[in-house]
């Protein structure tokens, strides 16, 4: 389903070309899809920090068996 965008929105409300149900109408769906594309940004934001997470322990693992300069572990 589409949508104007908040400023076309705007600028047609204002020129009367849509009424006020239209407008509330078209405000929803754009406040649906905003927060389904937060909720996927939040998502993989989430996704990104385990990972993240996950790579740190490895490096910290993997600098944990190197021995130091002096050849001691």
């Amino acid at each position: 389903m589409s949508t104007y965008e908040p400023e076309k929105l705007w600028t047609l409300w204002q020129q009367e070309q849509i009424d006020s149900p239209m407008a509330i109408g078209h405000l929803l769906q754009n406040l649906v899809k905003h927060q389904k594309a937060l909720e996927e940004t939040n998502s993989s934001l989430a996704r990104l920090r385990r990972e993240f997470d996950h790579l740190s322990e490895q490096i910290k693992v993997q600098s944990s068996d190197k021995p130091d300069k002096k050849g001691k572990t």
